[in-house]
């Protein structure tokens, strides 16, 4: 989901519009859902190698249910913007959809914050779900243990809505998070193929001199 469109991304996009119709626009539970999907089919088609277009779209929406978040999303977007290489662009777009996760369920962290140590946290209460763009995160909880818990990106949606405090899923709110899941795999693929691409450049570079 990241430079020319691929085969998998408009396999994915094509999905989402099918999804979409079936979708009923006067059906006001379904609503979130809808909003969900119109955003992950964006998302399959943007070229948006900083994460920029996918946070402005969020910002645009007015979604958000507070003051203290819509702050946040400001930040991210100006740093995202402005810093490069400050924070992984992965990060911000794994962000986003977990905006749009909450958005679904209509269960919110009370802020996200752009940390010092260049993560994107989210944080709830007592636990907080961290960032690096990586293809992992990080979950800590001080109330119960102090230390980290490193997972794979892949399943942080489980972890995301646990952290909300458990949010039962509806059939459609379920189907909607396997599809942010598969998101999240091609932003994660997407930040190894760079990484990797970057570094073989470094070998090069080093070869030649």
């Amino acid at each position: 989901m990241v430079g020319a469109v691929s085969a998998s991304a408009i396999a994915f996009r094509d999905g989402c519009d099918k999804l979409l119709d079936l979708v009923e626009d006067d059906d006001p539970q379904k609503g979130r859902v809808r909003t969900v999907l119109l955003f992950l089919r964006f998302l399959a088609e943007t070229h948006d190698p900083r994460g920029v277009a996918a946070l402005t779209w969020i910002r645009d929406q007015s979604i958000l249910p507070n003051h203290s978040l819509e702050r946040a999303l400001e930040i991210m977007i100006d740093v995202a913007t402005t810093y490069d290489d400050l924070i992984s662009v992965c990060a911000f777009k794994t962000a986003a959809l977990l905006l749009l996760v909450s958005y679904l369920f209509d269960v919110w962290h009370s802020t996200v914050l752009v940390a010092p140590q260049d993560t994107l946290n989210f944080k709830r209460g007592t636990s907080t779900i961290i960032l690096d763009g990586g293809a992992e995160f990080a979950i800590t909880d001080r109330q119960r243990d102090p230390s980290f818990l490193v997972l794979r990106l892949s399943s942080i949606i489980d972890t995301f809505t646990e952290s909300l405090g458990g949010v039962r899923a509806s059939a459609w709110q379920s189907v909607v998070c396997d599809l942010v899941t598969v998101a999240l795999d091609a932003v994660a693929s997407a930040e190894d193929d760079e990484s990797s691409d970057e570094s073989d450049a470094a070998v090069k570079h080093a070869d030649a001199q």
